[in-house]
């Protein structure tokens, strides 16, 4: 393992493999997510980097940056999870530097589309419906009320009316409340590359993070 401690407070963990000759993978975490917020803010924690991401980044739309990034092989996900905010991402050998780009826009200020939010939220509703359609849906919530005790922060298979208790403007803000900076954050990346080609590349992007 290759460590490197930035400026910014982001820590950088490098393990390169010779497993696939063309695959990178990140992951970042950091304490806090959802924990740091009261019940009435469960759901907008739960949601905050998927609606986020349903908006687009920067100035592009979902639609834009898919157009932009045809032929490219990446994606980067951020989220809040129960006791961490999370970063994943792949990309291929030749995407790696594109990745990083996407990862700078995702800590950058949120996109804001109130048609795309909506679409998300009806979309959202549609397949929850379709879920606790399934008889397995509804055993699994029962398992989960009956073992936890009804316990409110127990995150269940969401149902429609999950997504009606979504505020838009709530989500943001506790969106970019936790993904204004990254310090704390640690990184990891495995897969195919060189100590050499990696470094010139931390530096410009993760080190430039806010």
């Amino acid at each position: 393992l290759t460590e490197l401690d930035l400026s910014n407070g982001v820590k950088v963990i490098l393990k390169p493999t010779d497993f696939k000759n063309d695959e990178i993978l990140m992951a970042a975490n950091r304490f806090g997510g959802q924990s740091l917020y009261g019940q009435a803010d469960m759901l907008d924690a739960a949601y905050a980097g998927t609606v986020v991401a349903a908006m687009g980044v920067g100035d592009f739309s979902p639609s834009d940056l898919q157009k932009m990034l045809a032929g490219k092989v990446l994606s980067v996900n951020t989220g809040l999870q129960a006791w961490f905010d999370t970063v994943n991402g792949h990309a291929g050998v030749d995407d790696l530097e594109s990745m990083l780009q996407l990862l700078s826009f995702r800590f950058g200020p949120t996109r804001l589309d109130a048609d795309l939010y909506q679409s998300f939220v009806s979309r959202s509703q549609d397949a929850a419906r379709h879920t606790m359609a399934r008889p397995e849906s509804v055993f699994s919530n029962a398992i989960q009320t009956t073992v936890f005790n009804g316990h409110p922060r127990v995150r269940l298979i969401p149902t429609p009316s999950d997504f009606e208790q979504l505020s838009l403007e709530r989500t943001r803000a506790i969106y970019e409340q936790r993904f204004s900076s990254a310090r704390g954050m640690t990184f990891i990346f495995v897969g195919s590359f060189s100590l050499e080609a990696v470094r010139p590349l931390v530096a410009r992007y993760l080190a430039s993070l806010p």
